[in-house]
């Protein structure tokens, strides 16, 4: 009986062996994958090496290679990262996992990884003196209103008069892994009433942080003037600010971000947050969809909300079409990427869609056109007895071009 246990627990023991292949085995096999260029089998065996806790340094870099040759730069950015934790010597690896960066657009985190390059690398990367700016832009967009309808019966074709807004920027960088955008815009109103002016500076540091966090603080000052037709009426003049700070976290399918916000627009207190999440279905950027809410607790009023949904499609390199909606409970003034607001108006904004497209030239030019329109609602307000005394609502269809140029 005891021969017979001891026969059964060899037995169990030799075949879980040959389940259990051993390290070399994976590794010879990678490496006949990774020069037959077969890159799904490659993965597949990396993965069952993973699965079976046969980790070495050699199985994520040729994972890493096989994902990059396959286009998922986002997936080959976390497998050399994989392999970069066993080996941190390796120059192949590093100007690898710098490349794949580059790719998915972690410009400050690729350049702060570059503090670790040996001076040959440093030069085959042309890291060795990186420029001071390295982005311009600029960019000229156009409101037209078409018809409005005055709540009030009796009352229609409200005047409505076109919004021109311009605005050119800077990126620069702050020794390496550290960026800072500047911007500036002004926007133009003339109507038979007044005349508006307003110029928007706006600061936002890039700080990227351990473990795909990227921390992007901001703020902005706004200035405005109106100029009344009749001169009876001293001209008004108003400042507001807006600070903000947003948070990111990428992971290979998805990036997440949270955001909040201060401002003071048309002097009324108002605390802003965002949540979205962006999905990266083939891991790269050729295809992305998007999602955020939209939050805003202002002074004396009650609370706001909305939702706004993105997507972006790439079918060549030098072409992608962006297209993104808002649709909220009359939200306005809520912060927005690069320091534009969404809603930049005493009136409340209901809907928004655009659709544009982006197109990419050599020398690293980028060309993008946007087609959209907003649906508002102006509340208006008797000045004598400060009662609602109806409300506008009409739409803005706008257009907009923009320049930019990396160095």
């Amino acid at each position: 009986m005891f021969k017979r246990l001891i026969f059964f627990v060899l037995l169990f023991m030799s075949v879980n062996g040959f389940a259990q292949k051993s390290i070399h085995h994976f590794d010879s096999l990678t490496l006949v994958q990774l020069e037959n260029r077969d890159w799904k089998k490659l993965i597949a065996t990396g993965k069952q090496a993973v699965k079976e806790k046969k980790e070495f340094y050699y199985l994520y870099y040729r994972m890493g290679a096989a994902f990059y040759n396959l286009k998922k730069y986002r997936k080959a950015q976390h497998h050399f990262e994989k392999a970069y934790q066993y080996n941190q010597f390796d120059d192949e690896l590093k100007e690898s996992l710098f490349n794949t960066m580059k790719l998915n657009e972690n410009y400050d985190e690729a350049y702060r990884f570059s503090k670790t390059f040996s001076d040959s690398l440093k030069i085959k990367t042309e890291t060795e003196k990186l420029v001071f700016i390295n982005q311009l832009d600029a960019s000229f967009a156009m409101n037209n209103p078409d018809s409005a309808s005055y709540s009030q019966e009796g009352i229609q074709n409200y005047p409505l008069f076109s919004k021109y807004i311009f605005g050119v920027g800077l990126n620069h960088r702050i020794g390496r892994g550290i960026s800072l955008y500047h911007h500036y815009s002004g926007t133009s109103l003339n109507t038979t009433l007044y005349k508006f002016y307003q110029s928007h500076y706006f600061l936002e540091a890039n700080i990227p942080l351990i473990k795909h966090f990227i921390v992007q603080p901001s703020v902005g000052f706004i200035s405005q003037k109106t100029f009344f037709t009749n001169l009876q009426i001293n001209p008004d003049k108003n400042s507001y600010y807006l600070f903000s700070l947003n948070l990111k976290k990428s992971i290979p399918f998805f990036d997440f971000n949270i955001s909040g916000s201060a401002s003071d627009f048309y002097k009324v207190n108002q605390l802003q947050f965002t949540g979205g999440i962006k999905f990266y279905p083939l891991c790269n950027s050729k295809i992305s969809f998007g999602a955020e809410y939209l939050g805003m607790n202002q002074q004396n009023s009650y609370y706001q909300s909305g939702f706004s949904l993105s997507g972006s499609y790439k079918p060549f390199s030098f072409l992608q079409f962006n297209a993104s909606y808002f649709n909220g409970d009359s939200l306005y003034n809520q912060n927005n990427e690069n320091g534009f607001v969404l809603n930049d108006n005493s009136a409340l904004l209901k809907s928004r869609w655009i659709a544009g497209c982006s197109i990419f030239l050599p020398h690293k030019i980028t060309l993008d056109f946007m087609y959209g329109r907003d649906s508002k609602i102006y509340p208006v307000i008797n000045p004598f007895t400060s009662v609602h005394d109806g409300s506008i609502k009409y739409g803005y269809n706008f257009f907009s071009a923009s320049f930019k140029i990396n160095f």
